[in-house]
């Protein structure tokens, strides 16, 4: 029964889009999704580093390593929206802004979670490129997809 509350909050976030899924889709969506992929992807290797200095500024961990996860979760979907809702925003399409960074921030959590599990490195150069791209992927297709049923 854990489970039910995450299932009722996936439910609110895309039943709206629900009864538009019949519809045929916009010509701008491609270019939507190549804005949110393409800022998370090109900003992730920055915020990342920027949230390593911020974990290795001080040996206490509540005022450096809690900083830097933070950090690390919740600005590549924060990114990935913002540019979203300036590209819908030129189309003349609105944005429902909290419903798409809550799911841009669930797949960056779940994007976090098996970089921890694949004891990625972020000082290490390759490792760094590899986990910037898959956060532009999954982080970027989700809010574009949250974003598309949700408007």
């Amino acid at each position: 029964m854990r489970w039910l509350p995450a299932l009722l909050g996936l439910f609110v976030v895309v039943r709206p889009g629900v009864a538009r899924a019949e519809e045929t889709p916009r010509s701008s969506v491609p270019l939507e999704l190549l804005a949110s992929v393409g800022a998370t992807a090109v900003a992730s290797p920055l915020v990342l580093t920027g949230a390593r200095a911020v974990g290795t500024a001080t040996p206490d961990l509540a005022t450096s390593a809690l900083p830097a996860v933070v950090l690390a979760l919740a600005l590549p979907p924060a990114i990935a929206t913002g540019a979203l809702f300036l590209e819908r925003r030129r189309e003349g399409v609105g944005t429902r802004l909290v419903p798409t960074y809550l799911v841009g921030l669930g797949a960056q959590v779940l994007v976090f979670a098996g970089a921890v599990v694949a004891r990625t490195w972020v000082a290490d150069t390759r490792e760094l490129v590899v986990l910037s791209a898959v956060q532009g992927v999954v982080v970027g297709s989700s809010t574009t997809l949250a974003a598309e049923l949700t408007f």
